[in-house]
């Protein structure tokens, strides 16, 4: 275990570490990719999704008008 002058000193380190570890050490579990990969492609995913929706819906309403 690491001992740390002091309470910042502790935060930093602490924080590069996570950082790391979420956005470049690679996990067995998620397929070798980062944390980060994994949450950022499922964002993507979820917004291509969502605006997939909002097209669909953007006909279905121009459908409904164009039989008034």
């Amino acid at each position: 275990m690491k001992s740390y002058a002091s309470v910042e000193e502790a935060r930093a380190s602490l924080s590069g570490y996570i950082s790391w570890y979420n956005s470049t050490r690679a996990h067995q579990s998620l397929g070798y990719q980062s944390p980060d990969s994994v949450f950022y492609q499922g964002v993507s995913m979820l917004a291509w999704q969502e605006e997939r929706e909002l097209i669909k819906q953007r006909g279905e309403n121009r459908s409904d008008q164009e039989t008034e």
